[in-house]
């Protein structure tokens, strides 16, 4: 019996460690499959990051073989010159600068090509006006880069585009503005001390205040040898004594004097005296407080100035005799 008992005992024994040594190369196995299988998938992952490469220079030389497909396109062979015109046509019957922002960036969105267009097309940059804000005023001034400026402001210019425009005046070709009194003061006093009129060739700023430091703040005098426009209309209380204008192809003058200005001859002459173009004069007094020359009636026997080209003269006011008075001031044919 006991014999008996160890040989069953013995087999067991031989059975179980059977069963773990079929468990050992089961698992010795599974764990090789898994590391193969690991292997498997850093290869995939290799070949994946490859193939993305691949297909991205394809289609990076795709689209340069479609760009240079455009090229021979009729489109393409257009001049510069002429994209320039056409988008510049679009652009410009819209008078607010943040508005021309907005056309030109849809235009620059529809291709490449149009985007290359309004990049390199300074013109069309070049116009701050309507009610645009500083950063729209910023944005012009960069990509308008050397181009010649024209700054129109129906509505009150805001000092901070006054700020962003006064370092770039000297490329400004026109400015029409409305502007509080100290804004005037800043435009007109870069203008005329700093000379800043190498291509103004249009000058027109209305303003509600008192101008007065203007005039006797460093140079009295505006040299501006392409002017052919002048419009002051904010001569608030002030007075044009002492303050010459430089101006040879200057053509019209309007003065538009707003309160209690007493506006005589020879100041008018003096201010004249150096604008032999001068075809049209128009004065205007929009207040009963313009009535008399100021006491100067020695004034009445001051020499006409000659104004060989002048065909116009209006004269707007209240008072008849300072009228004749300034009318007499100039001779013309």
């Amino acid at each position: 019996m006991k014999i008996l008992l160890e040989e069953a005992i013995e087999a067991k024994l031989i059975s179980l460690l059977k069963l773990a040594e079929d468990a050992s190369a089961q698992s010795i196995t599974t764990c090789q499959k898994e590391i193969a299988s690991h292997n498997i998938q850093q290869k995939l992952d290799l070949q994946l990051r490859y193939l993305s490469t691949i297909t991205r220079e394809i289609q990076s030389h795709a689209a340069q073989v479609a760009k240079q497909r455009n090229t021979l396109q009729t489109a393409h062979r257009i001049p510069q010159e002429i994209w320039d015109t056409i988008f510049n046509n679009l652009v410009s019957p819209i008078e607010s600068s943040s508005a021309r922002t907005r056309k030109l960036s849809t235009l620059g969105s529809v291709c490449h090509r149009w985007r290359e267009i309004v990049l390199r097309a300074p013109r069309l940059w070049a116009v701050i006006s309507g009610v645009s804000c500083s950063a729209s005023a910023e944005k012009a001034i960069e990509r308008s880069r050397r181009a010649s400026l024209t700054i129109k402001y129906s509505h009150w210019i805001s000092s901070a585009v006054v700020s962003a425009v006064l370092p770039q005046l000297n490329r400004c070709k026109t400015i029409e503005v409305k502007a509080g009194p100290g804004d005037a003061n800043k435009l007109l006093g870069a203008l005329v001390r700093d000379g800043a009129t190498a291509r103004l060739e249009e000058l027109s700023i209305a303003s509600s205040g008192c101008v007065d430091r203007v005039w006797v703040e460093g140079a009295t005098s505006l040299r501006a040898n392409k002017l052919k426009r002048l419009s002051l209309g904010m001569l608030h209380c002030s007075r044009i004594e002492n303050f010459v204008v430089f101006a040879p192809q200057l053509t019209q003058v309007t003065l538009m004097i707003s309160h209690s200005m007493f506006l005589r001859p020879d100041p008018l002459r003096q201010f004249l005296s150096n604008i032999p173009s001068l075809e049209t004069l128009a004065l205007t007094a929009d207040t009963k407080q313009v009535t008399d020359l100021g006491g100067h009636h020695h004034d009445q026997a001051i020499s006409p100035l000659p104004l060989p080209k002048l065909e116009k003269v209006t004269i707007e006011m209240h008072s008849g005799s300072v009228a004749s008075a300034l009318l007499r001031a100039i001779e013309s044919p």
